[in-house]
């Protein structure tokens, strides 16, 4: 594998941290590396919108440890991976899809009385000409080096059930596969074929 030490890491938390060619960029990556879920089960790109990237920052948030992070990868000047995260309550073994942040508030004020945490994350993204090199390990092992910093006590994700090689993946890597949940129906129109979630911690 490549050593990637001496790639620069920078973490946007808000839009305002970033600008419009950060954004193209963040934009571009996580399309050109979701692109292989369009040609399995979903209808158009990962993000539909620059709106589907933007409202994911907390510029409008207070300061909390659920506030979303970016963090992103660069080979000199390139955006070569991307991933965000958020702190959640719970080891990571309680997950739901969420149609609304209505929703979502509810589940975490549920388990705010959970002594533990897990370092939730998703979007992975690694740029075509990087992928199988072992980047997205180097990004793996990025996080479990935040969580454990932070004392943070577990990681959580969700994959899409028909992604066979990020089955493997993960279960290689220590994650366990806790449930599995039905995609939204309220967003089935983005699919041209059913596809469920496997929601994994470590």
């Amino acid at each position: 594998n490549i050593d990637y030490s001496n790639y620069k890491i920078k973490v946007f938390e808000k839009v305002s941290d970033t600008n419009e060619n950060t954004l193209k960029d963040m934009f571009a990556l996580v399309n050109s590396a979701f692109d292989i879920e369009c040609k399995m089960f979903k209808k158009g790109d990962r993000l539909e919108s620059m709106d589907d990237l933007t409202s994911r920052f907390a510029d409008d948030k207070s300061e909390n440890e659920t506030q979303i992070r970016f963090f992103t990868f660069y080979e000199g000047d390139k955006m070569v991976a991307l991933v965000w995260s958020h702190v959640i309550p719970g080891d990571g073994s309680v997950q739901t899809v969420h149609a609304s942040e209505e929703e979502e508030e509810k589940t975490n004020a549920s388990q705010k009385e959970e002594s533990e945490r897990s370092l939730y994350f998703g979007m992975l993204s690694v740029a075509k000409s990087h992928q199988g090199k072992g980047l997205g390990t180097f990004v793996m092992n990025y996080l479990e080096n935040v969580a454990k910093k932070e004392d943070i006590g577990y990681l959580a994700m969700k994959t899409i059930d028909i992604r066979d090689e990020l089955t493997r993946y993960y279960s290689n890597r220590g994650f366990n596969k806790v449930s599995v949940l039905d995609w939204p129906k309220c967003y089935d129109y983005m699919c041209w074929r059913p596809v469920k979630f496997f929601c994994w911690n470590k």
